[in-house]
């Protein structure tokens, strides 16, 4: 799905990550650099973070989108299709022509307006070698900033990682949530103040998950679990169970995977 806009007019609010953030905002700013990579498991907030610095550079760039999928990644250049609707069969099959099309396309972005275009690749992970290979010399180019949201062990994407490694990108890895980043986010989503004995139990469970910690807020609340008492939100009980959001990110997780790495899972 590719769109452009010049940023979001709001973003929902993030929680635990402040250090992330003006990092990223800031490196992507860098005249060296040709943009950024955040990497992190499925649920760290990589997308969350990216909106909130999309919505800090409001009215610095024009942001595009592409969003990488299992199903797209088995067709060359299938991501960057709403790109190349004026290429024709001939040019699909050639890089060439494709990463010329592309740069048309950018171009007229830039020609439009004084905004620097960025380019967000969303699952990136799953994105096909061909489309990795363009993408990747538009970055070394200069004509096109990236930011791209991965999860580690990407090996299609090797070359565009690379940029990383010879520091044309800035590299941000995403790790789990510090007992204080957890209640942090667990005082910014209820709203108000948390015990640090039920923060610290939540950390505990979510492994320092964002997405995992705020599904058990929301199930915990939901089954009366967590209660606010004398203007203080504190557990009852320990959480039990996760919510479908979970359930599903988990089954996603699963399907990808080859018969036998599930079946040893």
């Amino acid at each position: 799905i590719a769109g452009s806009n010049p940023g979001p007019p709001r973003a929902p609010a993030l929680f635990g990550r402040d250090r992330e953030l003006a990092e990223i905002t800031s490196r992507l700013l860098e005249p060296g650099l040709r943009g950024a990579v955040i990497v992190g498991a499925g649920g760290m907030g990589k997308t969350a973070l990216a909106d909130q610095v999309l919505h800090r550079l409001d009215g610095i760039v024009t942001a595009s989108f592409i969003h990488g999928s299992p199903v797209l990644s088995r067709m060359p250049y299938g991501v960057l299709s709403p790109y190349l609707e004026s290429a024709g069969p001939k040019d699909m099959e050639s890089p060439l022509a494709v990463l010329r099309t592309i740069r048309r396309h950018f171009r007229r972005i830039s020609e439009t307006g004084s905004l620097q275009p960025l380019l967000v690749i969303d699952d990136a992970h799953c994105l096909d070698e061909s489309s990795c290979h363009v993408l990747t010399q538009l970055a070394m180019s200069g004509e096109l900033r990236l930011l791209v949201l991965t999860r580690p062990r990407a090996r299609r994407i090797h070359e565009l990682l690379s940029l990383a490694r010879d520091g044309l990108l800035a590299r941000i890895d995403l790790g789990a949530l510090s007992a204080g980043a957890v209640h942090e986010v667990c005082e910014g989503v209820l709203g108000g103040p948390v015990l640090r004995a039920t923060s610290a139990l939540l950390a505990a469970v979510s492994g320092g998950n964002p997405l995992y910690l705020k599904a058990l807020l929301a199930q915990s609340r939901r089954l009366g679990l967590l209660a606010e008492v004398n203007g203080a939100w504190f557990l009852r009980g320990e959480p039990d169970g996760l919510d479908a959001s979970v359930v599903d990110l988990v089954k996603g997780q699963l399907a990808v995977r080859t018969p036998e790495e599930r079946e040893v899972l």
